[in-house]
C-alpha cells in the first residue's frame, strides 16, 4: 500500500505540473505574444501532452527503484532493475532441488554393504545385530573421505569441514567413527585425480595403499556399478532404488588396485574392474519455508517444476515431501488426475523439441532428474517458447546458463556460487525461498 500511495504522488505531481505550464503557456502567448485563444490553448494543450509521455519514463523508473528498495530491506539484491517489472508476469519457476529447496546441510543416515543389511545413522552395530561390519563400514568411509576435496577447519572451538557439502558430511560421518580424514589422506598421499563432472557422474583419485597404488571412485551408484563387476549388482540397485525412495542422495565408493604402469592412462581405462566397497545415503532437509511458498505459487497461478542432477526417486521423494506433486483438486481417482512423471537426464536426449514442448504444455506434475547444464537450458528454452515467463532458481554452476536464459534468474547468495550469482538478475541473501 505504501508504495501505491507513493507511485500516486508522483502521477500526481506530474499531472500537476503539466497542467500549470500549460496554463502558463496559454496566458503568456495570449498577453505577450499576441495570439488568438484558439491558438493559445491549442499551443498550452501540446505542452501537456508533451509532459506527460516526459514524466512516464521517470515514474516508471521511480517505481521500479522503490520496489527494488523494498526487495532489497527483504534480502533479495535486484542486480537488474527490469527484473522487478518481469517477477509480476512469472508464469512458471524452474526450481534447482539441492540448496534451493533443500537446506544444503547434508548428513550421512544409512550405509549399505555388500553382502549385509542397511544400517541407519544412530544404530549401534554388534557382531550380530544390523549385519554391518563395523571395519568394513569404516573401509567405506576412510575410501569416501580419500576420494574428495574437502578439509577441516579447526580454528575454532568445534572442529568442522570446509568444502563441497557431499563431501564434508562424509568427512563429519567419519570423525563420528572415530576416523581421522586428514590424517588419512597423509597416510595415503594422492598420486592422481580425475576430476567429478556432471557426465561421467563421478570422481577417482589414485592414492598410494600399503605401497601399492589404489584407485578410488566415488560417484552416481548406477553408473558407477556400469564399471563393476555383474557379482552383487542387482541387491546394490535394489539397495540404491530403497534409500532414494525415501528422499537420500545415494552416493557409492568402489575400488581397484592398479599397476603403476596404468597411473598415467585415460580415464576409461582407469575406471573399470572396479570392486564395490558399498553405499552412503545422505539426507538434506527441505527447506521449512518451502511447502507454504509452493503453495501461494500454486494458488498464484504459478507452475514449479523441480530440476535437479539428482536421481530420479530421489528427487520425487523430495517433491512430494514439499508438496510440489500434490495432484490436481478432485483427488486421486478422477480419470483427468495428473500423474507424476519423472523424466531423466537421458530420456530427455531422446525427445523432439515438439515432443517436450507438448510434454510442458499438458503435464504440470513434472520432476526433472539427473540434469547436466545443456538440459536445464533446454528446457527453459522450451517454457519460453511456448510463452512462458520463466524464473530460474538455482546456486550452482550448472545453474548458471540456465539462470541466464530465464527471464528472471534468482540465485542463493549465502551458499551460492560466484558464478550463479553473476549470472543471476536476482540474488537472495538469505536463501530463503520464500523471499
Amino acid at each position: 500500500m505504501r508504495t501505491i500511495f507513493r507511485n500516486n504522488r508522483i502521477v500526481h505531481t506530474i499531472t500537476t505540473i503539466a497542467v500549470s505550464m500549460g496554463a502558463l503557456t496559454f496566458l503568456a502567448s495570449l498577453l505577450f505574444v499576441g495570439m488568438t485563444p484558439l491558438e493559445s490553448l491549442v499551443f498550452a494543450v501540446g505542452i501537456i501532452v508533451a509532459n506527460v509521455p516526459e514524466g512516464l519514463l521517470p515514474t516508471v523508473t521511480l517505481a521500479l527503484a522503490i520496489n527494488v528498495q523494498r526487495m532489497a530491506s527483504q534480502k533479495a539484491l535486484v542486480r537488474r532493475l527490469s527484473a522487478v517489472e518481469t517477477l509480476g508476469s512469472v508464469s512458471v519457476i524452474c526450481s534447482d532441488k539441492t540448496g534451493t529447496l533443500t537446506c544444503n546441510r547434508m548428513a550421512v543416515e544409512a550405509t549399505w554393504l555388500p553382502g549385509a543389511s542397511e544400517r541407519l545413522a544412530g544404530d549401534r552395530v554388534t557382531g550380530d545385530q544390523a549385519g554391518l561390519d563395523p571395519v568394513a563400514e569404516q573401509e567405506l568411509l576412510a575410501g569416501a573421505c580419500l576420494c574428495s576435496n574437502a578439509r577441516l577447519d579447526r580454528s575454532g572451538a568445534a572442529v568442522r569441514a570446509i568444502g563441497d557439502p557431499t563431501e564434508t558430511a562424509m568427512w563429519m560421518a567419519a570423525l563420528a567413527q572415530n576416523l581421522s580424514p586428514d590424517a588419512l589422506q597423509q597416510r595415503h598421499p594422492r598420486r592422481r585425480e580425475l576430476p567429478f563432472d556432471s557426465h561421467r557422474r563421478r570422481m577417482s583419485v589414485v592414492v598410494e595403499w600399503d605401497g601399492d597404488l589404489q584407485m578410488i571412485t566415488k560417484g552416481a551408484p548406477l553408473e558407477l556399478l556400469d564399471h563393476c563387476g555383474p557379482e552383487g549388482r542387482a541387491a546394490a540397485v535394489a539397495a540404491n532404488d530403497d534409500l532414494a525412495s525415501r528422499g537420500y542422495r545415494v552416493i557409492a565408493v568402489a575400488r581397484r588396485r592398479l599397476d603403476a604402469a596404468l597411473l598415467s592412462a585415460p580415464a576409461d581405462q582407469l575406471e573399470r574392474e572396479l570392486t564395490l566397497v558399498g553405499l552412503l545415503g545422505l539426507y538434506d532437509p527441505p527447506r521449512p519455508e518451502v511447502p507454504e511458498a509452493i503453495r501461494q505459487c500454486h494458488q498464484a497461478g504459478i507452475k514449479v517444476t523441480m530440476v535437479t542432477g539428482d536421481y530420479g526417486l530421489t528427487a520425487q521423494a523430495i517433491a512430494g515431501q514439499i508438496g510440489l506433486l500434490d495432484p490436481p483438486a478432485g483427488g486421486h481417482d478422477l480419470p483427468q488426475a495428473d500423474p507424476v512423471r519423472v523424466i531423466q537426464g537421458n530420456h530427455l536426449d531422446l525427445i523432439s523439441d515438439v515432443q517436450l514442448r507438448q510434454l510442458l504444455k499438458y503435464r504440470n506434475r513434472l520432476v526433472f532428474a539427473r540434469m547436466a547444464p545443456e538440459q536445464k537450458l533446454r528446457l527453459v528454452q522450451a517454457y519460453r517458447s511456448l510463452g512462458e515467463v520463466v524464473a530460474v532458481t538455482g546456486d550452482g554452476v550448472n545453474d548458471a546458463p540456465a539462470l541466464r536464459a530465464a527471464d528472471v534468474g534468482v540465485a542463493m547468495g549465502l551458499e551460492g556460487t560466484d558464478v550463479a550469482r553473476e549470472a543471476a538478475d536476482v540474488v537472495l541473501l538469505d536463501d530463503n525461498f520464500a523471499t
